[in-house]
């Protein structure tokens, strides 16, 4: 089966209308054909969405039954995870609370809960929290209290912990979930989250959530970062959207979302998610939107993006276009900074430095480790691997 049949299938599974939809029906599928869609289903991170629109269109009778037990034992692992990891959230929550750290809780930490049917249904494997700038050391002290550390080389790479300007976020490592501390919203770093932030319960306890708008704008440029820096995009993350559109219908603020994105130059990136929701997804975001938004009227090939590149040398090309035009100048200058000098922490826990006189050895090393690296990209990209001609 090819791909876009298969995306088809996928998507017509969850409630889509698409083409597939008018001239097949899943009573045709063999057991090899169902097998291939729950493993694009696993991929995105969509099998508990697909086995509650299964079951709860009474299609799930149609498939045979070793993969119905495996749709089955895949959600209940997805709905025993996320009750822990809800559990630890609050656990988090309270503490950060007890210190007087005021706490947004973003992405599926908060969508599972406010917008999906059932917290089961968006699968998470971490923790994204958002707090003031100011916080950020004392909530760095409260999670180092619990039992978490801060992971250098993993989402912060070579940047210290004071360089909050210049990273997505701070990467925390814990015993069974990992936690993203953010400080601002990605992609709007001049826009203070907190001026439309809402009080929300979540995990049973009192914190914050991003207001729909701006929750909007966050989804739909994480999501654009990901199709931009590594060519793919889950499932999951276009569902994410959906489920907010239809929980805030008539209540969106849309001519907020279209003022603060061209206040930020992301118009264009907000405009090509959104109108592949609408055309692809039947989102049904108001066509006067789109119009307003002003874009490219590029839709993302859904039937490409669901499938991750498989070549690393891929992903590279992705990053490293973007970051030459895409980054701001303060942006590149740092980053290439501290890829060939990273901070003193890192180099200590990269290379196991016990003695700090091997400190400046250590550069050397690892300058010429990364020129390995760059050497073997560019090998890959000639297409002349070592020892052909």
């Amino acid at each position: 089966m090819d791909k876009s049949t298969k995306v088809k299938i996928l998507l017509h599974c969850l409630g889509v209308k698409t083409e597939w939809t008018l001239t097949d029906g899943i009573e045709n599928l063999s057991t090899d054909d169902w097998d291939e869609v729950i493993q694009l289903a696993g991929i995105n991170k969509a099998i508990p969405l697909l086995y509650h629109h299964l079951r709860i269109t009474h299609k799930i009778a149609g498939i045979p039954a070793e993969l119905k037990q495996k749709l089955l034992d895949a959600s209940l692992f997805s709905s025993d995870c996320n009750v822990r990891l809800y559990y630890e959230l609050s656990r988090l929550l309270k503490a950060l609370n007890n210190e007087g750290v005021p706490v947004i809780v973003l992405k599926g930490s908060a969508l599972a809960e406010l917008v999906y049917p059932s917290i089961a249904l968006r699968p998470m494997i971490d923790i994204d929290l958002l707090v003031k700038g100011n916080d950020i050391q004392e909530a760095d002290r409260v999670l180092s209290q619990l039992g978490y550390e801060f992971e250098l080389g993993v989402t912060g790479s070579s940047y210290p912990k004071r360089h909050t300007d210049y990273v997505k976020h701070i990467g925390y490592r814990g015993k069974d979930f990992d936690i993203d501390l953010h400080s601002k919203i990605y992609g709007l770093p001049g826009l203070d989250p907190w001026i439309n932030a809402l009080p929300a319960k979540i995990a049973s306890t009192d914190t914050f959530i991003l207001g729909p708008e701006d929750f909007l704008l966050y989804l739909c440029l994480h999501l654009d970062h990901h199709i931009r820096t590594e060519g793919c995009a889950r499932l999951v993350w276009w569902w994410d959207i959906l489920e907010l559109i239809k929980h805030y219908q008539g209540k969106l603020n849309w001519d907020y979302v279209i003022q603060t994105a061209r206040k930020h130059k992301v118009e264009k990136y907000v405009h090509r998610v959104l109108h592949t929701i609408d055309k692809e997804f039947e989102g049904d975001v108001p066509a006067d939107i789109l119009v307003q938004l002003k874009g490219d009227n590029v839709i993302h090939p859904i039937n490409d993006l669901l499938y991750p590149p498989k070549d690393s040398i891929v992903r590279k090309i992705y990053s490293t276009f973007v970051f030459i035009t895409a980054s701001p100048i303060q942006y590149k200058i740092y980053r290439t900074f501290r890829a060939v000098f990273p901070c003193r922490d890192y180099m200590i826990r990269r290379y196991s430095i016990e003695n700090p006189k091997q400190l400046h050895f250590s550069y050397f090393v690892h300058i010429g480790t990364r020129a390995v690296e760059i050497m073997r990209t560019l090998q890959a990209l000639s297409g002349h691997p070592k020892g052909k001609r």
